[in-house]
């Protein structure tokens, strides 16, 4: 288990257990701006996949609500 990611982990199972979310929202926050560089790179190396993926998401929630 590597420590940088353990403020990620305690995030995750916030969110996930806890009826109040707003702890898990802040230790992610926090994971964020510590892992900021990190989360750049990754976000650079990805946005060849992420941009089709979030048009296709986009048209098919506009899609779902012309229908509604």
């Amino acid at each position: 288990m590597d420590k940088d990611n353990l403020l990620l982990y305690a995030s995750i199972c916030f969110l996930i257990f806890k009826n109040d979310k707003s702890v898990g929202f802040v230790l992610l926050g926090l994971w964020l701006v510590m892992n900021i560089g990190m989360v750049i790179s990754l976000l650079g190396t990805l946005s060849g996949y992420l941009l089709p993926l979030v048009l296709l998401i986009i048209g098919v929630a506009l899609f779902w609500a012309s229908k509604r």
